[in-house]
């Protein structure tokens, strides 16, 4: 058997929250289309809205995306078995 390498597409999303913290939500093989943008900002807007993502540390308010970005992930799965 061969060595196997797999990409993979993820969208990394800075969420901030009102007491200042950060944390970074990743979607796996996003749409690659032209309206993400858009998608990304009626996201947020929803998750303000609807107050469904809170802060861990102290339970602060969701306040909206600071980034967004998409990076190709290589995975190598090394074949490693013997050939007898």
């Amino acid at each position: 058997m061969a060595d196997v390498v797999k990409n993979t597409k993820v969208l990394s999303l800075g969420a901030d929250f009102s007491d200042g913290d950060t944390r970074t939500l990743n979607v796996n093989n996003p749409t690659s289309d032209a309206s993400l943008g858009a998608g990304i900002d009626s996201l947020s807007s929803f998750i303000k809205n609807n107050n469904l993502i809170i802060g861990d540390k102290n339970g602060a308010a969701f306040t909206g995306f600071s980034s967004a970005q998409v990076k190709t992930q290589k995975s190598t799965y090394l074949d490693l078995t013997t050939g007898t």
